[in-house]
């Protein structure tokens, strides 16, 4: 789970890499200011990106239906820096169950020379991977390159919602609805929906899985709030719980199956439920983000060899 939800703060941060696409609305001045903002942050030399996260579970289990609840809390923030490229992400989690636990981690890219690197680590304790581009850098980092945003949001229907006020400051919101085709490349691009590569051997149980989850999710919906007057995105609302519950059904049903079970969760007294999920991003300080080195115990972290498959 927590390398899914890293996958979609990727997606989120490389916006400014691969975001363009609602450059099909019409030219009203409400659409224009979601143009503007779009295109100000495609064009951006850096910026800053928080992604909320707070997602609450309920496992229930056994013959008495024993229950625990669980409360994942995640705040992680960016830095992007696009020429020349460097990434700094500070990861902090916190997961609630009888008592607290909170974990943070530090992360770098850098581009150096061709070559774009990885640093991952804790304290003095520094790895470098070294990756065939930005991309594959941040799928390792468990991240996409992907735009969270879909490529045919343009054609996408909207609702126009009324403005809403946060810190005294009016904002357009612009609601979109996600199904069928459409919900299922937001899945892609989110990470939710397996890696396809897992069933090569059995493409029909691909198709089964991913249909079972876009048909149990039906429609899942955006809000893009935009500050009309500076004309830049200020945040994107995705509402996932229902979405995550039916992803989450279908996987679990899969492996009880592969075990020897039924699926059925009367037989196998297994029951996960996501009570309430909603992911919150923010974007601040396009083209005035606060500078920042990477630490020199971190570059001088030794580059990890791959080790050779026989």
């Amino acid at each position: 789970m927590r390398r899914q939800w890293k996958r979609v703060f990727g997606a989120v941060m490389c916006g400014v890499f691969a975001v363009g696409s609602l450059a099909g609305c019409s030219g009203k001045n409400q659409e224009s200011a979601l143009r503007n903002g779009i295109e100000t942050i495609r064009g951006a030399k850096s910026y800053e990106v928080n992604m909320e996260l707070n997602e609450d579970i309920l496992l229930s289990y056994g013959d008495e239906g024993d229950m625990t609840v669980t409360r994942l809390l995640s705040d992680v923030r960016g830095i992007v820096f696009t020429d020349p490229v460097k990434v700094k992400i500070i990861d902090k989690s916190e997961a609630t169950y009888r008592e607290t636990n909170i974990v943070q981690e530090e992360r770098y890219i850098q581009k150096e020379g061709d070559d774009y690197f990885l640093y991952t680590g804790e304290e003095d304790l520094w790895g470098k991977t070294r990756c065939g581009g930005l991309d594959e850098a941040l799928e390792e980092a468990g991240m996409m390159m992907k735009d969270i945003l879909p490529e045919n949001l343009s054609r996408l229907k909207y609702t126009q919602k009324e403005d809403q006020e946060e810190a005294g400051i009016k904002y357009h919101v612009f609601e979109y609805s996600f199904s069928g085709g459409s919900l299922k490349e937001l899945c892609e691009r989110m990470g939710i929906l397996p890696d396809q590569d897992e069933y090569r051997k059995n493409e029909e149980k691909y198709q089964k899985y991913v249909e079972d989850i876009l048909n149990g999710a039906g429609t899942v919906t955006m809000t893009i709030w935009v500050d009309p007057d500076e004309e830049r995105i200020y945040k994107i609302v995705c509402p996932l719980t229902d979405l995550l519950n039916t992803a989450y059904a279908a996987a679990e049903q899969d492996t009880i199956k592969e075990s020897g079970g039924t699926g059925d969760k009367d037989e196998d007294n297994v029951d996960l439920e996501i009570k309430d999920c909603n992911l919150t991003i923010r974007y601040s300080n396009i083209n005035s983000a606060e500078d920042f080195d990477i630490p020199e115990k971190v570059l001088k972290a030794e580059e990890t060899k791959e080790e050779s498959e026989e």
